[in-house]
Formats: C-alpha cells, sequence, structure tokens
C-alpha cells in the first residue's frame, strides 16, 4: 500500500520510550514506501504534548537527546516543538513525516 505523504500521525504516548517507538515503526514505513527506496529522505517534526510528556527533568531531557541521537545516525532530519507556554496544550502528540 501506498502511503501518502506527509504523513501525519498521532500518539498518547506517556513515556519516551513508547513515543520512540511510535517514531519508529513511522519511519520504517515511511523508508519503505516506494518514494523512501527512491532515495527521498525522511524529514521529522514531532509536536509534544507537555500534557501527555514532561520535557523539563533532567530524565526526560536525557530521553529526547538520545531519541536525536538515533534520528542523527539514521539520517534523519528532525525537530521536536511544543506549543508556547499559556498556550491550550493539545491532547495528543502529533508526528508528522515528509520525504524530501
Amino acid at each position: 500500500m501506498k502511503i501518502k505523504f506527509p504523513l501525519t500521525l498521532q500518539s498518547k504516548a506517556s513515556h519516551w520510550r513508547d513515543l520512540t517507538g511510535c517514531i519508529q515503526d513511522a519511519l520504517f514505513e515511511a523508508q519503505h514506501d516506494s518514494a523512501g527506496l527512491d532515495g527521498a529522505q525522511p524529514r521529522l517534526t514531532v509536536l509534544v504534548s507537555r500534557n501527555l510528556l514532561s520535557i523539563d527533568r533532567p530524565c526526560d531531557v536525557a530521553a529526547m537527546q538520545a531519541l536525536c541521537r538515533q534520528l542523527e545516525q539514521q539520517c534523519v532530519a528532525h525537530s521536536f516543538n511544543c506549543v508556547p507556554v499559556g498556550s491550550t496544550e493539545p491532547s495528543v502528540h502529533t508526528i508528522i513525516i515528509a520525504l524530501e
């Protein structure tokens, strides 16, 4: 089945390991799509919901850095974002994968 890009997924992961697994599964699918096999490179954007997953504690920062290192080793351009403090926090994480 051909994937329509950009691929947008949502996750309710409450642990970095679960979000990492969701991201890696989505990247696997994207990279094995026909466009991925034609040499296109994935670009990952994640909007992290602070309602589900903390980003402020040292262990959370370390988990995010470990995920970034994995993505760099896979040559995946990536960014992690949050809504500005004071804005309505999303109820899910949004994962967007585009192929370039």
